[in-house]
């Protein structure tokens, strides 16, 4: 990925960001044999991006933050459900690799669509091209906030930061009263969640 994105040469933060990506990792993929198949090799770097807020994650489990996005983040509970929405879908899309595989849940093309697509931070509904499509997507998406949400709890994360951070990282440029800023959808979604099945 040298050829599209330069990595931060910050030593300190590469390791904090590697230290908490690792922690929202789940317990069960750690103990995995590394040989195994359904092991997911993850690894976390901090890259320039002034054009995008929001992670990369690849096939192969290379999760990517511009270090632009880290720069709006409060705390490492914030930058922990980054870390975790993209450890979410790195396991989802190991899930999508089987659908892809195995052609028993939809078709051909709805199955390489889903198991191809890379960028957990973008509008999954606004991609999709059929309705069939984007009713599969929009689940996958609340999936992975969910589980997201458990992620960070597990790790002793504060489950309630996560629709903080996705709130400081909606707009293209910050207002200079980061009260005003309003809630997307991922945390209005998460909201309903926390406020279900986790107490302040």
């Amino acid at each position: 990925f040298g050829h599209w994105y330069t990595i931060v040469d910050d030593e300190h933060l590469q390791q904090r960001v590697r230290q908490v990506g690792m922690s929202v990792v789940p317990e069960y993929q750690r103990k995995i044999d590394d040989n195994h198949p359904s092991k997911v090799h993850v690894h976390f770097y901090v890259v320039d991006d002034p054009k995008d807020h929001s992670e990369l994650c690849t096939p192969d489990g290379l999760i990517l933050i511009p270090r632009q996005m880290l720069e709006r983040l409060k705390n490492d509970d914030q930058l922990a459900a980054v870390l975790a929405d993209s450890v979410a879908f790195t396991l989802q899309r190991q899930g999508a690799g089987w659908i892809k595989d195995s052609r028993l849940l939809l078709d051909t093309a709805i199955a390489e669509d889903v198991a191809s697509f890379f960028i957990p931070g973008a509008q999954l509904v606004a991609l999709a091209q059929t309705e069939k499509m984007g009713k599969i997507l929009a689940e996958m998406e609340e999936q992975r906030g969910r589980v997201a949400l458990a992620l960070m709890a597990d790790a002793g994360y504060d489950p309630w930061q996560a629709p903080e951070a996705w709130r400081l990282l909606a707009p293209k440029k910050l207002p200079a009263d980061l009260d005003s800023l309003k809630y997307p959808n991922r945390s209005g979604y998460q909201l309903g969640i926390l406020n279900l099945q986790y107490s302040r």
